[in-house]
């Protein structure tokens, strides 16, 4: 029986759950269940210092299945969905084929939107990555503005969002930002060993969002 066949319809309307995605399985969750969701996220994200998160319709599916994301980040995948069974299961299986290559570390899907993060949106499953990783960058790439202001409203100088609009070619804008922030976190990593190399204190980089790439 398919993962998503033993969810009757009034369970899709509810909405008040989480999907994770891995290489071993398929885990609904509830929202309140808030013990299991930090024990999956503690897993992939308590050793991560850069993470890349990416929508996936209009986002990770530009990409064919035998192509790579371009970047050697750690990336995982946070899709909305507004509940339709088929479009779940066609989102798990892309996501799982992803995993399997290593494309990426972790697959979520969730079931509301809103501008502010509030439980069950992007931003609210988000926040809780800081929660757990106070020293997480998280790189956050969306082509929906309601996406956009929900994380960005998360209020937190460890996240950076990048719009991704309805570009005459959005693929070819989407590798230029990932390649931009890939460049700039390998550039800031070199500087800081090559500083700790001649015995100096660490440099810290800040720039300002528009100074990181200009959207």
């Amino acid at each position: 029986m398919n993962y998503y066949d033993k969810y009757k319809k009034t369970d899709i309307d509810n909405k008040t759950y989480i999907d994770f995605i891995t290489k071993e399985s398929v885990k609904r969750i509830n929202l309140n269940d808030d013990t299991n969701i930090i024990k999956i996220l503690n897993k992939y994200l308590i050793n991560l210092d850069k993470l890349i998160c990416l929508d996936f319709h209009g986002i990770t599916d530009l990409y064919e299945l035998d192509e790579k994301i371009p970047s050697n980040l750690p990336k995982i995948v946070i899709s909305y969905i507004g509940g339709k069974p088929k479009t779940i299961l066609d989102t798990t299986t892309v996501i799982k084929s992803r995993l399997l290559t290593n494309d990426i570390i972790l697959g979520i899907i969730v079931y509301k939107k809103n501008t502010v993060p509030s439980c069950g949106t992007k931003g609210w499953i988000i926040s809780k990555f800081i929660d757990i990783n106070k020293n997480i960058k998280i790189f956050f790439i969306d082509d929906s503005i309601k996406n956009i202001k929900c994380v960005d409203n998360v209020k937190s100088k460890n996240i950076i969002s990048y719009y991704v609009n309805k570009h005459e070619n959005p693929k070819v804008y989407l590798t230029d930002i990932l390649n931009k922030i890939t460049s700039i976190v390998n550039d800031s990593i070199q500087i800081t060993r090559t500083n700790k190399s001649i015995g100096g204190k660490n440099l810290i980089i800040k720039k300002k969002r528009k100074d990181v790439l200009d959207r």
